[in-house]
């Protein structure tokens, strides 16, 4: 799914805390753009004795939309520091590649719904 609009997506959102070098903690407000791909389930048996294991949901992340960043005294949303943002943006999506394990945390166990409303798509 390259070249993915906004409208094909489902959308989540999400908050990080993010502790910095200097020990001060920002809390990043953002909204999640990924597609669902639903699991198959097992099948014990078919009538010739094989039987299918079946296959895990998975969620694959495609965008990353930050709303606001904020400090202890400060806050920037969006659109007011677009060059900031989207470098978090960017940071942010990155991390993907380099963990798999946490985006699967935060779609399946967190929000732990067997698939995600087709409702939230915009057409």
């Amino acid at each position: 799914m390259q070249n993915v609009t906004r409208s094909q997506l489902h959308w989540l959102a999400h908050t990080w805390e993010y502790e910095l070098p200097n020990e001060e903690w920002l809390t990043i407000e953002a909204e999640l753009g990924y597609d669902y791909v639903p699991g198959d389930k097992a099948v014990r048996y078919y009538s010739d004795g094989t039987g299918y294991p079946g296959s895990p949901a998975m969620a694959h992340l495609f965008a990353v939309e930050i709303i606001e960043i904020s400090g202890a005294e400060w806050t920037i949303k969006r659109p007011d520091y677009p060059e900031i943002l989207a470098w978090w943006e960017q940071h942010l999506l990155g991390k993907c590649g380099e963990d798999p394990s946490y985006w699967e945390t935060l779609f399946f166990d967190r929000y732990e719904w067997p698939e995600p409303d087709c409702d939230d798509r915009e057409d």
